[in-house]
């Protein structure tokens, strides 16, 4: 049985932030620097070190990703984890790719876990898994960060919660 804790808030306008920094963001999955709210400028990202093991998992499972960046800045620093906890990079999930691929962000949140499942098997049983993703919402051209933190079985309700703050969206833009 998965034991974790999910929450759902308002998040920053991540279009607009991203084009205030020089940055285009694709309509795919993409990895947002644990600094995408307070940086200064694209220069000052920094991404977690785990960032590029993920997106191997990704990749290999036939998912797409990208890390958002600007052309000219210099590649983001990383940061990477002292806790024993694990933690994902942030993820962003735009509504285009929730309308025209909707399967593919479970996908990835799969892929995620049977890849933590076997990172986080042994050790310490407390160790946790953390993930964010940030879903754009269309219709009221508004954000929404989804947080998890708990054992792995649990990402799968991470995967949920955004398919029924899809599900919100499209019933509130046939109102």
């Amino acid at each position: 049985m998965a034991d974790g804790t999910i929450t759902a808030e308002d998040y920053i306008d991540v279009r607009a932030r991203a084009n205030a920094l020089g940055c285009t963001l694709g309509e795919g999955l993409v990895f947002l620097p644990d600094n995408f709210a307070s940086a200064a400028s694209a220069n000052d990202f920094v991404v977690r070190g785990e960032i590029t093991t993920i997106r191997k998992v990704l990749n290999t499972g036939g998912v797409a990703s990208a890390v958002l960046s600007a052309e000219a800045a210099r590649p983001a620093g990383f940061v990477h984890n002292k806790s024993h906890d694990w933690m994902v990079p942030m993820l962003f999930v735009g509504s285009e790719l929730l309308k025209t691929s909707p399967d593919l962000l479970g996908m990835a949140i799969d892929l995620i876990r049977e890849y933590a499942a076997g990172l986080l098997t042994g050790g310490e049983k407390d160790r946790q898994a953390k993930l964010e993703v940030v879903v754009e919402r269309s219709k009221q051209r508004s954000y929404r960060k989804i947080s998890y933190e708990g054992d792995v079985a649990g990402l799968d309700a991470v995967a949920d919660m955004i398919a029924k703050i899809h599900a919100d969206d499209n019933a509130s833009a046939d109102r």
